[in-house]
């Protein structure tokens, strides 16, 4: 009786560490999943950032008078040439009107 009760305790005291090997593991993504989701999210970010920087210029465009509008409509038709690598002419340089002398 003796021996029956030190095996059953012995399987008792077992049974947890019996129990726990019998859990799954959770599922995991596959890779291929996980980078095609870190696309998306990438993706859609940067579509979400460029929808309010849009409107943001816009709003700003929006709110300067007519003037305003049409002096940054001709400096960014400036920086655009500039950043392709062209110069301005230097006919423009040199006898261009300074608006800001008194």
């Amino acid at each position: 009786m003796r021996l029956f009760l030190r095996i059953l305790v012995v399987i008792l005291l077992a049974m947890p560490l019996i129990m726990q090997g019998q859990k799954r593991p959770p599922k995991q993504k596959s890779a291929k999943k996980q980078a095609k989701e870190q696309v998306d999210a990438q993706s859609s970010n940067k579509a979400e950032l460029n929808q309010k920087l849009n409107k943001a210029q816009t709003h700003h465009l929006d709110i300067q008078d007519k003037k305003t509008r049409k002096r940054m409509r001709k400096n960014a038709r400036m920086r655009k040439k500039a950043q392709k690598g062209r110069s301005i002419p230097f006919y423009k340089r040199w006898f261009h009107r300074d608006k800001f002398k008194s």
